[in-house]
């Protein structure tokens, strides 16, 4: 189960080249408003169930499925056996099954732009998180209230079965602590926009996380 909840897998971000000063017009709505659903990234329902029979099961019968569980080699997959109290066709959909995106709650995200053309976010609620984060002209860097995000390039997520699917666009990250990333672009499929803010583990939190699915004017 580590591969399914692990947000390393999260959407496959990959890098190229610095994109053009002007891209982010094509990825936020012109009305200055996203308006969208913040989603939740884990396993799907039926894996859930699943998952709940398995472990009860084994509280069921520790004694049992510690032995079971020791017998196998650090690395491989846990055999499959009746014991686990799932069927096999249960336990092979759980084994590999895939993370999905699923709606947590609506937000609303203003997007300003002043007159020295910095476009600055801000929201409450589950999206307050990106109150102070802003993009200065020329988009080159962001800045946000755990530093600046430096690191300027082009997303190009060309994974079919990834969470969010095809999608093009732009992010900014720093890798000293606290990591943080942000992402803004436009899905293949559906047309609509994605936003992705992430910001690793401080003192005085644990890591935030925001993904939001947004129409697009």
């Amino acid at each position: 189960m580590r591969s399914i909840l692990s947000t390393a897998l999260l959407l496959y971000i990959g890098f190229c080249s610095a994109a053009s000063a002007q891209l982010l017009d094509a990825y936020l709505p012109k009305s200055g408003v996203i308006a969208g659903q913040a989603m939740e990234l884990g396993a799907t329902p039926e894996v859930v169930r699943i998952s709940a029979k398995l472990q009860a099961a084994i509280q069921k019968n520790q004694a049992w499925f510690t032995s079971y569980a020791a017998k196998v080699k650090e690395g491989d997959p846990l055999p499959y056996d009746r014991r686990l109290g799932v069927t096999r066709a249960e336990y092979d959909r759980m084994m590999n099954a895939k993370m999905v995106l699923t709606p947590k709650a609506a937000v609303s995200i203003k997007v300003k732009t002043d007159a020295q053309g910095t476009l600055e976010f801000a929201s409450e609620g589950i999206a307050a998180a990106l109150n102070g984060v802003r993009v200065p002209a020329g988009q080159k860097y962001a800045e946000t209230p755990y530093g600046r995000l430096a690191t300027f390039s082009e997303v190009f997520q060309d994974d079919d079965d990834s969470p969010a699917g095809r999608w093009r666009g732009v992010q900014w990250k720093k890798d000293d602590a606290p990591v943080a990333k942000l992402a803004i672009g436009r899905r293949e499929k559906t047309g609509d926009g994605i936003l992705y803010y992430d910001v690793g583990a401080t003192a005085k939190g644990p890591e935030q996380t925001l993904i939001v699915i947004y129409r697009l004017d």
